[in-house]
């Protein structure tokens, strides 16, 4: 399959950059992040039962990330962020009006289905949209500026989501449901061109080989994997399981979540925006042993310190996970083959979603079962190994 881009007028390039800052301000009113935690425990659900939460969730992006790239890849990355965009509506909806453990499984299954079906696809779509204006040199400018104007739906909802839940601890899930649907939409108005085969279960297959095979063989997109692997999960299993209660603990009351989460969040957004400017300044190779250092002194910090003051590392600790986000998904977009960009992205986010899906359920029981500060320092000393082993290997290698 080939896609052929074409030169468009400046009118419609600005249209269609308007268009993905609207459809992501809707998608960012994250009014659920810093209650997600104390919403499930209001139902009486133990940690490690969020940990179960999240290996269903998690389980069902590892069987369903490498065909809904696939899927984005053939039928359309609209399409698949369409789908995506309902079926997290859907989800939040579930989650917020049922109180049963069954229920939240049901709604967590949803919420993994939109989460692939949206994954490396609106990234994929809005790089072959920057092709088609010959544009794409400024990608990750772009995808900077997006996530920078991101940054205020996601203060404005980090304010009202804690306001909210005292409310009704119903209220943040069934909005930020409606917000979804309003993303899906906009993103609905977006034209894709490009020829999209048929899809069939064999093609679908190749496809999904393809991407696999690409991702695997092609090396600097297979050293980028791993190192943002390093650098996510870690901090999956702090925002999944540890920010909420942590915070809780050193301000005591919920209400301050109104102030100190949309600092960390908003923070983080805005530093990731800039993503391109600290490449730019510190050069690739430095930025990656910063990122690393950086994430191994914060859990450390914290692991030791239970002060109000350790606030601050967090939000640094949030704006280096931002950064190297930015920077990987900008590194791998650049090195991949148009028809199969979705793919590889997807196949990136199973291996994450794997990764993921193993640790959440054994930081899940150790945080029942032994103190927090533990948990964290050992998250720290898993960092900083390896990061030792991952750089001596490039070294080795001489690809560093």
């Amino acid at each position: 399959m080939s896609y052929t881009f074409h030169y468009k007028n400046n009118d419609s390039y600005k249209s269609t950059l308007n268009k993905f800052y609207i459809a992501n301000t809707f998608g960012n009113f994250w009014f659920i992040l810093p209650i997600i935690v104390l919403f499930l425990q209001a139902h009486d659900i133990s940690y490690f039962q969020i940990g179960i939460l999240e290996a269903v969730n998690i389980l069902i992006i590892i069987l369903l990330e490498l065909p809904t790239g696939a899927f984005a890849d053939l039928l359309g990355r609209r399409n698949s962020v369409v789908i995506g965009c309902a079926l997290s509506a859907i989800a939040m909806l579930i989650i917020g009006l049922t109180g049963t453990f069954l229920g939240f499984l049901i709604g967590y299954a949803f919420w993994a289905a939109g989460d692939a079906f949206v994954s490396g696809a609106w990234q994929a779509l809005l790089f072959d949209k920057l092709k088609e204006y010959r544009k794409q040199k400024n990608f990750l400018k772009i995808i900077g500026r997006i996530k920078l104007l991101s940054t205020f739906p996601l203060i404005i909802g980090l304010i009202l989501g804690p306001l909210m839940f005292s409310i009704n601890i119903a209220l943040p899930w069934i909005v930020i449901g409606i917000a979804f649907m309003m993303s899906g939409l906009v993103y609905l108005s977006i034209k894709e061109i490009g020829v999209k085969k048929k899809i069939t279960f064999s093609n679908h297959l190749k496809q999904m080989k393809d991407g696999v095979k690409y991702a695997n063989q092609h090396k600097e997109i297979k050293w980028m994997i791993i190192f943002a692997l390093m650098i996510s999960v870690p901090m999956f299993l702090m925002n999944t399981f540890i920010l909420q209660p942590y915070v809780k603990n050193i301000v005591v009351d919920v209400i301050y979540f109104s102030i100190i989460f949309p600092i960390i969040y908003g923070l983080a957004n805005f530093a990731g925006a800039f993503a391109y400017k600290f490449k730019k300044i510190l050069g690739l190779k430095t930025l990656l042993i910063f990122t690393i250092a950086i994430e191994i002194s914060a859990f450390i910090l914290m692991s030791l310190f239970n002060i109000p003051l350790i606030l601050i590392v967090i939000v640094i600790l949030y704006m280096n996970r931002d950064v190297n986000f930015m920077i990987a998904h900008d590194y791998i977009n650049h090195r991949t083959r148009s028809n199969i960009r979705a793919t590889v992205l997807s196949y990136w986010s199973l291996l994450t979603a794997g990764t993921c899906l193993i640790t959440g359920l054994f930081v899940g029981y150790a945080l029942d079962i032994i103190p927090m500060n533990a948990v964290i320092l050992l998250l720290a000393i898993i960092v900083l190994i390896s990061g030792i082993v991952y750089f001596a290997i490039r070294r080795a290698c001489h690809y560093l």
